[in-house]
């Protein structure tokens, strides 16, 4: 199962669930080394423009992923 979770800010934002556009579905199987996957999760953030951090962890005992970046 992967874990997902993500601040705004430096604040927690809220996953926005929303299957029948297509987004917030986490990814299932096993990604082997070398291989990618995508998938598309939806984020309630506030209006004003600042550093989103999305923290990506494979299962729960696998090693986050951490991505940073201004929205």
């Amino acid at each position: 199962m992967t874990v997902v979770n993500a601040t705004h800010g430096g604040r927690q934002v809220s996953r926005i669930f929303d299957s029948a556009n297509g987004g917030s579905e986490n990814p299932a199987g096993t990604v082997l080394p070398g291989k990618s996957t995508m998938f598309t999760i939806a984020l309630s953030l506030r209006e004003a423009a600042d550093e989103l951090q999305l923290e990506v962890t494979p299962g729960f005992l696998g090693e986050p992923a951490i991505f940073t970046g201004q929205v």
